[in-house]
Parts: C-alpha cells; sequence; structure tokens
C-alpha cells in the first residue's frame, strides 16, 4: 500500500465564504481570472491559482489513481484564513 503522508485540502467551501462573507475575512481577497482562482492577503500580491485539486475530491481522486497512490494524509491549506483577523 501506498501512503502519501502529505497532502493539503482546501474546502470549496471556504473559498466560498472568503469570496462570499468579505465582512469575516478583511485581509483576504478571493480574485479568479483564466488561471484560475487565486488568494491574496493582506494587501500583498496573489498567490499562484489553487489547484483544482485542492478542492475538488474527484479531479484528487483521479490524480492519485494515476499516481498509484492507495491512501492520502490530508490537511487544511489555509488555517489563517478561519480567523483572519488574528493573524494580521
Amino acid at each position: 500500500m501506498i501512503i502519501d503522508a502529505h497532502g493539503h485540502f482546501v474546502p470549496s467551501a471556504l473559498l466560498d465564504a472568503l469570496n462570499g462573507q468579505k465582512r469575516l475575512f478583511p485581509n483576504v481577497k478571493v480574485s479568479s481570472d483564466k488561471a484560475g482562482t487565486r488568494l491574496s492577503f493582506a494587501g500583498q500580491e496573489p498567490t499562484r491559482p489553487v489547484s483544482p485539486g485542492l478542492y475538488d475530491l474527484e479531479k484528487r481522486k483521479t490524480w492519485l489513481t494515476a499516481q498509484k497512490i492507495d491512501k492520502q494524509v490530508v490537511g487544511d491549506n489555509a488555517p489563517c484564513a478561519l480567523n483572519s483577523s488574528k493573524f494580521f
């Protein structure tokens, strides 16, 4: 059995909350362009696009199967976004 011991996950609900409830996350900006969804924190430049495999479980499963990975240990990718006022 092959186990990937370091995977990240960004729930699409988190991206929706960051974009739809801006008053709760004043230091996080969500933007989209043809390359994908990007995040910027505290007025900094946007990050590279969020990989679809981080939030789309079907794409993640397809990738894991193609890589012959049986299981994956997953952690969150943006803990500071849950309460951004404590971090900025």
